[in-house]
């Protein structure tokens, strides 16, 4: 085994899911700073943040699958945590999606409230 594959075998589930984490922190970042002037930019601002908080969620859930494993060296208090953290991070990529769909039933000529949003919701 090289080193390369040592470092990589060395690296823990927690460990892995912070640096994961963080790229998906970064990254909503960038995409809460999109533009969102007309309904096309609401849109891909609102599907990337969806996809982020989606990918942010199933991050979560590898985390608390780990903490309830044979695996798991923590207290399970952490597991309940993180559950708590996928569903929450769940509901956003939800609203997100939501939020996409409210303008594209804008583009399409849809009145929103009369609309049912999540027909419009990819």
């Amino acid at each position: 085994m090289d080193t390369t594959d040592q470092r990589a075998a060395d690296v823990t589930v927690p460990t892995l899911v912070r640096r994961a984490l963080q790229r998906c922190a970064t990254q909503y970042d960038h995409a809460q700073r999109m533009p969102h002037r007309t309904h096309a930019d609401n849109i891909t601002r609102a599907e990337r943040i969806a996809a982020l908080c989606d990918r942010e969620s199933r991050w979560y859930g590898v985390l608390h699958r780990w903490a309830y494993s044979p695996q798991g060296t923590v207290p399970l208090v952490f597991g309940q945590a993180a559950i708590r953290a996928e569903s929450c991070a769940m509901s956003d990529a939800r609203f997100w999606a939501d939020n996409a769909g409210y303008y594209r039933a804008l583009r399409a000529g849809v009145d929103p409230d009369q609309a049912e949003i999540g027909a419009w919701s990819t």
